[in-house]
């Protein structure tokens, strides 16, 4: 995660730190990337979890929590987005997300938080 922290840190900091994720039918929103806000060096809590889970799973098992499963889950679709917005710029493609304003295609609008 320290390699991957760089590269987010470098290129994309304002973008990921912003981005929300809001669960379907519901009011979850979710914004796994927020603590990176400001530099901020501190390990995210729910990669943090994570990581004790795959490697101590009996002491920390009740560290699976429905949260850390959505954090981790809103965090890979965030990543899967800016990935396929970079994507889509290099080919001359139409954009998915305007990162910048975070503007939505209105087809797209129920898959992202409002502002």
């Amino acid at each position: 995660m320290g390699d991957y922290r760089k590269v987010i840190d470098e290129k994309a900091l304002k973008q990921f730190s912003t981005a929300q994720v809001k669960i379907l039918r519901s009011e979850i929103r979710l914004a796994p990337w927020s603590y990176l806000k400001d530099g901020a060096k501190n390990t995210l809590p729910w990669w943090k979890a994570y990581n004790e889970i795959k490697h101590h799973r009996a002491e920390c098992y009740s560290k699976g929590t429905l949260e850390v499963a959505l954090n981790l889950i809103a965090a890979l679709f965030i990543v899967d987005a800016y990935i396929a917005e970079a994507s889509l710029e290099t080919t001359g493609l139409t954009q998915i997300i305007d990162w910048d304003h975070h503007v939505h295609m209105p087809q797209l609008d129920r898959y992202y938080a409002a502002e």
